[in-house]
């Protein structure tokens, strides 16, 4: 992403076919639909990572 979300959005759209099993692809989706100022989407997607990996330190978290 390098800084610009927005711009980042439209490669992970071409990605999602081939990375939708990987958590971290969903985190970072998810963070980056975050910074892009679509928290709603953000928030449907970071648990999808939590599910996929739900014992990795990496994986998002919900908030308490």
């Amino acid at each position: 992403m390098q800084g610009d979300a927005r711009a980042a959005l439209p490669h992970f759209v071409d990605a999602a076919p081939h990375d939708a099993g990987d958590y971290r692809f969903h985190a970072n989706y998810g963070a980056a639909l975050g910074q892009a100022g679509r928290r709603e989407d953000a928030i449907r997607e970071l648990p999808r990572a939590v599910a996929l990996a739900p014992d990795s330190a990496q994986a998002p978290r919900p908030l308490p």
